[in-house]
């Protein structure tokens, strides 16, 4: 017999963003609510360098950060009276990992 297990997280559920230093694997963990323009530019444990800071460039890191707390925030408020629920289903992988 086979079973699958399938982990799924609510819009409603997503509490925090968290960032990761691909150098050292410190996180750092920011409420949703409270993610504004003045996050690290680089990691509080080993000052890896984050990303890409000139505010005028195509890829200013921060600009992603802003949009996925953006998102969460409207999905949010649009779910409240939407009449269902909408979830992202995570991979096998991502629901066992460490």
């Amino acid at each position: 017999m086979t079973t699958k297990r399938h982990v799924t997280i609510e819009v409603s559920d997503l509490t925090s963003l968290h960032i990761q230093c691909s150098k050292c694997n410190s996180v750092l963990a920011i409420p949703i609510g409270k993610i504004d323009r003045k996050l690290p530019q680089q990691c509080p444990n080993c000052t890896n360098r984050w990303g890409e800071w000139e505010h005028n460039g195509p890829n200013h890191t921060m600009d992603y950060v802003v949009e996925v707390r953006n998102a969460a925030e409207n999905l949010k408020a649009k779910m409240k009276d939407a009449g269902f629920t909408l979830a992202l289903e995570l991979s096998p992988e991502a629901s066992t990992r460490d």
